[in-house]
């Protein structure tokens, strides 16, 4: 337990990194490698991503940024 009531696990820190990184432009296998993982499926298993990230990358990437 962290000063302030706060808990926080190993498995939260290390989403927090993956989901950071990603959102920061990391592209999946540097994370992969960087958190150590065999596969980018263990990797996706710890990023989830969040409405508004999808709603962002659509905006970014999706069909919208060609017109």
């Amino acid at each position: 337990m962290i000063e302030g009531g706060i808990h926080m696990t190993l498995h939260a820190l290390r989403r927090t990194f993956a989901l950071m990184s990603l959102r920061s432009g990391m592209d999946i296998i540097s994370s992969q490698r960087l958190m150590g993982h065999g596969s980018v499926e263990m990797t996706g298993h710890y990023i989830q991503m969040l409405d508004a990230d999808l709603i962002a990358a659509h905006k970014e990437h999706g069909l919208d940024a060609w017109l």
